[in-house]
């Protein structure tokens, strides 16, 4: 309505020749922690993480975790969306975990592209690639074990740039065995699709 009131043309017009600088799409995942997996974006690099004493590379409970650039045309941020809701309606948080976990993952990209072409861009969360922590918790081989743990620190795309061809296809081959079920990017996009061509109407 404040559209069609203030611009000549009103929503259609905004619709035709306006132009998308930031789209932000996010989801929430119930009843998953944020340690308990691993996220990555294949060529794109940690940024940074921050922990529950609010420093950064501490090893105590992860809180945030980015990939990419802020700012960037490309930017992913996961963080315990439970634990921040509570904290801005005041309620003081003693304990780690508990039920009703709530973990979100928010994905920031810069299309710059016409509004009404904005439902042609691809599926971004297909980019993104979740493991299972737990689906390594039997694994032996040290080797892989602190390649983990190096992706926890410094994130698997940096981790894997640190290995030969060989080993790298290895362990990639190793986290994509371990890719979580609750995380499906058709799923997600087949929701996000319609609500775009919801706003898209004329």
């Amino acid at each position: 309505k404040v559209f069609e009131y203030i611009l000549p043309g009103g929503w259609a017009r905004f619709v035709e020749e306006g132009y998308c600088t930031r789209l932000d799409l996010a989801v929430d995942v119930e009843g998953v922690r944020l340690g308990e997996f691993l996220v990555y974006w294949p060529g794109m690099r940690r940024s940074r993480q921050f922990f529950g004493s609010g420093k950064v590379l501490e090893d105590t409970m992860l809180r945030t975790y980015e990939i990419g650039k802020y700012g960037g045309d490309r930017y992913l941020v996961v963080y315990d969306k439970k634990r921040q809701q509570m904290k801005k309606q005041g309620v003081h948080v003693e304990k780690e975990g508990g039920e009703n976990e709530l973990t979100r993952f928010e994905v920031r990209v810069r299309p710059c592209t016409k509004w009404s072409e904005v439902t042609a861009i691809n599926n971004i969360f297909s980019e993104i690639k979740v493991s299972s922590l737990a689906a390594f918790t039997s694994n032996n081989d040290k080797r892989f074990a602190r390649f983990l743990r190096i992706c926890q620190i410094d994130g698997a795309q940096n981790a894997l740039l640190m290995y030969e061809d060989k080993d790298r296809e290895l362990f990639r081959s190793r986290l994509v065995l371990a890719k979580t079920p609750w995380w499906s990017p058709d799923s997600i996009w087949k929701e996000f699709k319609p609500a775009l061509f919801d706003h898209l109407k004329s």
